[in-house]
């Protein structure tokens, strides 16, 4: 059996290894291949470079149930969750951190190839949106065209086969081609790609909260009216957020080994006296430390006549239970809540950060739960730092 390099599954030979690493490997970001055939040190960052070079140069081994692939043991170490019991792997540099564990299936699961399709499927168009900046209507247009052109040659191919055998007695193809599934059927608008999206792929979306309304004086054709003005912010709900970056075992790898310092140097936040004197973080090192950042953006040319006008106030948190140097990565910032600077004048912080701060408290009293490896892991934390430059902690300190 050939074990895969980005997660726990397993082939019986090199093609259908390359094969699965295609269908669920292919389009998480940062994708990098580094597992040669019989010591060869070639790396690859995309699926065709790897198909060309197994074709050129490792053709006769594609077939071989051998595993002639080097030991990952330098590259995988295997970790163990004393507390629990429980066993992850993780990168030792862990550079795709909140990648590879979230797109790859477990070995122990049984995954239909036409769900393994759709899936890559999904990853495919999501790339295509968030890292290539693909508008909804090129996506569109994408999922049609290539729609439109499997379905071309499935026709071709029916065709052909049923010419070749409709003079014999042979078996009735035409069931098998008919019955093939599009790998693009259920995501062909935006609303069936974000609900699968979200039934999937552990996306967590956000939800608008309502402030208050206004009645203004807008114009309907020739006439005018009141109108209400719904003032509203969209948040993130935290412990649904917790949960789903929590099922990364790598993200759990890093909050179930702290990374406190033996000697008496402050390395971190959580070496400093004030930290280990808050009785929450006295009863666990593994509870959650959550790190907020409060930030405006300016979403117009700061110049321009509408400057200030769609100005936004963006809320993040971080897991102080991370190390620093992955802690700071993007893929490691969760974003909170989303409001126009207008409005955080209008309302306050203690109006916007109510559901925020709700979440924490359920979270500190109550935890959350993670399922993993068969195992409930109960999980508590708070609020541990607020971060912000001078002019917004200046804001949210009320001065």
């Amino acid at each position: 059996m050939i074990p895969c390099q980005f997660c726990s599954y397993r082939c019986t030979t090199y093609r259908s290894y390359v094969k699965h690493v295609f269908e669920s490997h292919s389009s998480i970001p940062n994708f990098l291949f580094t597992r040669g055939l019989n010591g060869c040190s070639r790396t690859f960052r995309n699926y065709s470079s790897i198909r060309s070079h197994f074709s050129r140069h490792h053709c006769n081994e594609l077939e071989s149930t051998v595993d002639c692939l080097p030991s990952v043991s330098d590259d995988v170490i295997t970790n163990e969750l004393d507390a629990y019991g429980a066993t992850v792997h993780r990168s030792e540099s862990l550079t795709q951190l909140g990648e590879s564990s979230e797109t790859a299936p477990h070995a122990n699961e049984c995954v239909s190839p036409d769900d393994t399709l759709q899936r890559s499927c999904a990853l495919y168009l999501l790339t295509l949106k968030e890292k290539y900046k693909l508008t909804q209507t090129a996506v569109d247009f994408v999922v049609s065209q290539t729609k439109d052109t499997i379905q071309t040659v499935i026709d071709n191919l029916h065709q052909s086969v049923h010419d070749s055998i409709c003079s014999g007695n042979q078996p009735n193809f035409d069931h098998i081609f008919e019955s093939a599934p599009n790998p693009y059927s259920g995501l062909e608008t935006q609303y069936l790609q974000s609900k699968y999206i979200e039934n999937n792929l552990g996306v967590v979306l956000p939800i608008p909260i309502f402030l208050d309304s206004t009645t203004e004086t807008g114009s309907v054709g020739a006439t005018s009216r009141l109108m209400e003005v719904r003032d509203t912010f969209q948040y993130v709900p935290l412990l649904d957020g917790l949960i789903s970056l929590l099922n990364n075992e790598e993200i759990l790898t890093e909050v179930m080994r702290p990374h406190f310092r033996s000697d008496e140097i402050i390395g971190d936040y959580c070496d400093a006296h004030l930290y280990k004197s808050i009785p929450l973080f006295q009863d666990s090192d593994h509870n959650l430390q959550i790190v907020m950042f409060y930030d405006e953006m300016e979403v117009c040319n700061p110049l321009g006549a509408q400057a200030g006008v769609h100005k936004l106030g963006l809320f993040y948190y971080t897991l102080g239970n991370i190390r620093p140097h992955l802690r700071s990565t993007l893929r490691a910032i969760q974003l909170i809540a989303c409001i126009t600077c207008d409005n955080v004048k209008k309302y306050g912080f203690d109006k916007i950060l109510e559901p925020f701060i709700d979440d924490v408290n359920t979270l500190s009293q109550e935890g959350i739960s993670i399922s993993f490896n068969g195992r409930d892991i109960l999980f508590y934390g708070t609020l541990l730092l607020v971060l912000a430059d001078t002019v917004a902690a200046h804001q949210i300190g009320g001065f």
